[in-house]
């Protein structure tokens, strides 16, 4: 089975190790028993006399997202015993390409394509939540001009709004994205400006909240767009699925918050094939590293 994660006491942590198990489990199913084994053979023996009580907490926040995210949750949870994978994966490939991204090695696949792979996947998030349209807007871009200058230039003509890049000829350079990674909005269809706005950033990584601040949509627009557009809402897209006590603090720093259980909520159903076949390569490997 994969490597248990190094913090035992986290319940986040322990329910997704214990929903990577279940994907490799010969019986299709991990139950708070198996945990309890995994955990008395493997744990250091300080940790031994909180592992029942870390065993009960991790099937606790297991129960907590299938209650969240209800038939868009991929698992089954059996009496708050037994998870089993519940669904076709390539139906779910959000939540799954999600769940790889926070539990295997990092080094198995680079910051830049996890990177720009997250933010597709958020993209189409938004896209769904908006019932309007998202664009990426992170560095490198595809469906964007690569230059900033260029980039904000066609998103501007996108909006409708805001009358292009400004110019600022002192500037020795200009930045890729300047934190900015996904764009949504939705427009009433009249030509007027006044429209729904959202400027998100994207953290795929476990360095994620020290990055949740450092999008400023008000400052972005100020320094990049030539004219004033309407307000944008701040959004943060991170690939967790945050406890009920984190959620609360990071909706106060970001308007919108979408961890993988909202994002899986507006990504079900629609194959990634990109996405798709990078957990097919990269659980491919992480399953050879475990074996040698």
């Amino acid at each position: 089975m994969f490597q248990l994660p190094s913090r035992l006491h986290d319940p986040s942590a322990l329910a997704d190790w214990v929903e990577m198990a279940t994907l490799q489990a010969a019986d299709g199913n991990i139950s708070v028993g198996d945990l309890l084994r995994v955990l008395r053979r493997e744990a250091e023996p300080r940790s031994q006399p909180k592992t029942e009580e870390n065993a009960t907490r991790a099937f606790l926040e297991l129960a907590r997202r299938s209650r969240v995210a209800g038939e868009h949750y991929p698992f089954r949870l059996t009496k708050q015993t037994v998870l089993s994978l519940g669904c076709d994966i390539s139906q779910f490939t959000a939540y799954f390409f999600c769940l790889c991204l926070c539990t295997l090695p990092s080094t198995l696949s680079t910051s830049t394509l996890k990177g720009r792979l997250f933010e597709v996947v958020a993209t189409h998030a938004l896209r769904h939540y908006m019932s309007g349209n998202a664009i990426r807007f992170g560095f490198p871009r595809t469906e964007l001009p690569p230059a900033f200058d260029g980039a904000v230039d066609k998103l501007c003509e996108l909006i409708g709004e805001g009358g292009g890049f400004r110019p600022h000829p002192d500037d020795p350079g200009l930045p890729k994205d300047d934190k900015l990674d996904v764009v949504g909005w939705r427009s009433p269809r009249d030509g007027r400006p006044s429209q729904l706005l959202v400027f998100g950033q994207c953290a795929a990584g476990n360095d994620w909240q020290s990055k949740n601040s450092e999008l400023s949509p008000s400052a972005f627009a100020g320094n990049w767009i030539q004219e004033t557009i309407s307000t944008p809402i701040s959004a943060f897209f991170i690939p967790y699925c945050l406890p009920d006590w984190q959620w609360e603090r990071e909706r106060h720093q970001n308007t919108l918050v979408f961890d993988r259980l909202r994002i899986a909520f507006w990504c079900k159903g629609p194959v990634l094939e990109e996405q798709l076949q990078w957990m097919h390569d990269i659980l491919g490997a992480a399953l050879k590293t475990e074996t040698t």
